[in-house]
This record gives structure tokens, C-alpha cells and sequence, in this order.
């Protein structure tokens, strides 16, 4: 009653033009995604309409924004499909003359867009061109890294769904870190940080791959069991710790726990004797995944050189590969650390 209200007062016939523009981005038959004009018109309606709502103090909005991410502008596409060769996560399939992309599956890792430039060639020319050459039984294909019309583009990411490019697009740059790629700094077996002091091993947990991604609620199955160990702790200055709601028991914010991206990495610290415990969890919760993990244990060379966690490793059963990084001095020494008691 209220909705119908509001919505003649401010803008007659709104609250019919929004039901149009939801039914067409959800249930029409634009595959979940509306055009370029649509996507526009729709975010100002209901900006207007949320306006409205507020200034009532209604509870609830008939039509909540779209969260969608990477798009195609179907009165541009024209189905070249260059687009789909590039998606590491095969979420672009084109049917007909037009390219659909999959947004439950898309991480937003931007491959798409940056890698498939375009012509920004009207679509009539291009289409009749088409018609004209098959005319003849003739084909053309575009090259490979070019879209002929520009039809891909990124419209303005709501939260959560920025999570997924902050953890899958390379150049995008974490706000909680200021770091870019994953969002974490790596950690090195050097004395200048003092990142992991002696007598500690820092754990990280890799999760995702191209080709597989991951989502959230496969990290927080493994931030619930490592919550439990004594001693351990969550790397404060890491995203996937940023998403927690309570690090004692490892939950993850809820709103986010089916977001999908291409990969994350859970870092935690611990005394090096804690470290067979926390492989044997790992070990265990493994199969339970829907994705794929790998697994980097840190820690101090000894002063001749020995790797402190090789029998641990070895113990439990996993393949060792070691290899790490000597600093030259060229970095800023922070404080020493002692030895963890």
C-alpha cells in the first residue's frame, strides 16, 4: 500500500516501470542481464524509489539494485564469441548472434575486457557485412583479441560483488591492504621484515585456481577448524581476515559467503610445534573442499642453513618443494625479534 503510494507521488507509473525492469533483468528473456540503457535506467529509478522509501521510513523495497558485474551490451553484440576464449572461468557462452555471461560463475577478474579490444564498429555495419559474406557461403572471423562493436563493459560494482575483482583482477587494489593481486605481501625467508620471527612458521592456505576459482564459504570451512588451535592466530593485515565476523570461531561475514573469485590466501602464524596439528587439519578437511588448495609453510633458516619444518612436512606425508628468497640488505631492518618461547 505504501509502495504504490510513494511511488505516484514521486513518479507516476514507477512502480510499474520498475516491475518491468526487474522481470526483464531476472526472469525475461535477457539471460539475468539487462541492456546498457536498462542497467542505467533501472540504478536511477531505484535510487529514486529507495529515496522515496527512506524518507517514509517504509521497511522494505519492492525492487533491491542489481548486483551484477561484467556485462554485454546486446544491442552491440554481435556473437564474434572472441570473448569466450579468454574467460579463465568459461562463464561466456555465446547462443545465436549474442555472447551471455554466466554471473554466478564470473569472478570479474576484467581478462575479458582488457584482453579483447575493441573496434567500437556500428553493429548494422558489422551485421550486414555478416549477412552480405554469408550470402555468398563466405565466412569472417575477427581476430581473436578483438570485440568489433565494444560490447562488454563494467557497470558499477555493489558490495560483496567488488569482493570478487579485489580477489581475481590483478590490477585491482584491496582497500583493506592497499596491496593489489591477491591483496597480501608476500612473506620471504629474510631477515629485514621480521615477518615471521624465530621459532614461529607462518601457514598459508592457497585456495583456488584458474578453471576452478573458489568460494568464500570453502575458506570458511577452513578458518572454522584452524579457529580451534591453540596459539594460532589470523594475519590481521590480510583481506580473507578482514572478511571475518569473529576470528575466534573463523566465521566469514555471511553476505559474502557465496562469492566466487579466482583465488585467495589465508595466512596464519603459529609456534613451529603447532605446525603438525595444523597439517593434519588441513589434511583432513581437504576432500570436503569444492575447490582446489596448496599449501606454504614459512620459517627461519637455521644459522647453517637447515629448513626447521622439513621433518614436519616430511612426517606428514606431503611433497616438499623448497625454495625461498635472501635479502640483500636493501631493505629497512624493523626491530629484531627473539626467539618465541
Amino acid at each position: 500500500m505504501g509502495v504504490t503510494l510513494i511511488s505516484v507521488i514521486f513518479w507516476p507509473g514507477i512502480s510499474k516501470t520498475l516491475r518491468t525492469i526487474d522481470r526483464e533483468c531476472n526472469n525475461g528473456t535477457t539471460d539475468g542481464q539487462p541492456s546498457r540503457v536498462t542497467h542505467r535506467v533501472a540504478r536511477v529509478f531505484w535510487r529514486v524509489y529507495h529515496s522515496a522509501h527512506k524518507a517514509r521510513g517504509c521497511d522494505g523495497l519492492l525492487l533491491q539494485p542489481r548486483r551484477d558485474g561484467m556485462l554485454v551490451d546486446r544491442s552491440k553484440c554481435v556473437g564474434s564469441g572472441n570473448c569466450v576464449a579468454v574467460c579463465p572461468m568459461g562463464a561466456i557462452h555465446v547462443d545465436g548472434d549474442r555472447a551471455f555471461i554466466n554471473q554466478d560463475e564470473c569472478v570479474e577478474c576484467g581478462a575479458c575486457i582488457r584482453f579483447v579490444t575493441s573496434e567500437d564498429a556500428p553493429t548494422w555495419l558489422i551485421r550486414s557485412a555478416r549477412r552480405l559474406v554469408s550470402f555468398f557461403n563466405l565466412k569472417y572471423d575477427h581476430p581473436l583479441d578483438v570485440c568489433p562493436t565494444g560490447a562488454l563493459y563494467w557497470p558499477e560494482f555493489e558490495w560483496p560483488r567488488s569482493l570478487r575483482a579485489q580477489f581475481s583482477d590483478p590490477v585491482s587494489v584491496h582497500p583493506s591492504t592497499g596491496v593489489g593481486g591477491r591483496g597480501t605481501e608476500e612473506i620471504k625467508t629474510n631477515d629485514a621484515t621480521n615477518r615471521i620471527p624465530p621459532g614461529s612458521a607462518g601457514i598459508l592456505v592457497e585456495f583456488g585456481r584458474p578453471g576452478v576459482g573458489c568460494r568464500f564459504r570453502e575458506v570458511q570451512k577452513v578458518t572454522r577448524a584452524l579457529a580451534g588451535v591453540d596459539d594460532l592466530s589470523f594475519e590481521p593485515n590480510n583481506p580473507v581476515t578482514v572478511l571475518m565476523s569473529d576470528q575466534a570461531t573463523g566465521d566469514l561475514d555471511p553476505a559474502v559467503l557465496n562469492e566466487k573469485f579466482l583465488s585467495c590466501i589465508l595466512e596464519t602464524m603459529m609456534p613451529l610445534e603447532r605446525a603438525p596439528e595444523v597439517l593434519e587439519i588441513i589434511q583432513n578437511i581437504a576432500p570436503e573442499l569444492d575447490t582446489v588448495i596448496s599449501i606454504d609453510i614459512n620459517a627461519r633458516c637455521g644459522p647453517d642453513g637447515e629448513i626447521p619444518y622439513e621433518a614436519i612436512v616430511n612426517e606428514a606425508g606431503f611433497t616438499m618443494r623448497p625454495n625461498g628468497k635472501t635479502n640483500l640488505g636493501l631493505a629497512r631492518m624493523i626491530e629484531p625479534q627473539e626467539e618465541v618461547a
